[in-house]
């Protein structure tokens, strides 16, 4: 995906990843995650917007 900042939390599981990328739309970001297939299976996304 290039530009992602991986963040971590205290008490995180071991099988859980959270990152942000750069600025990209919904649907770009659905494209690059769908190439992952079944590697990965997302939880949750959060769409920070730049006012």
């Amino acid at each position: 995906m290039g530009g992602v900042t991986f963040l971590s939390r205290p008490g995180q599981p071991e099988d859980e990843i959270a990152f942000v990328t750069g600025q990209m739309t919904e649907k770009e970001l659905e494209s690059k995650l769908e190439v992952l297939g079944n590697l990965i299976k997302v939880q949750s996304m959060i769409r920070v917007l730049d006012y």
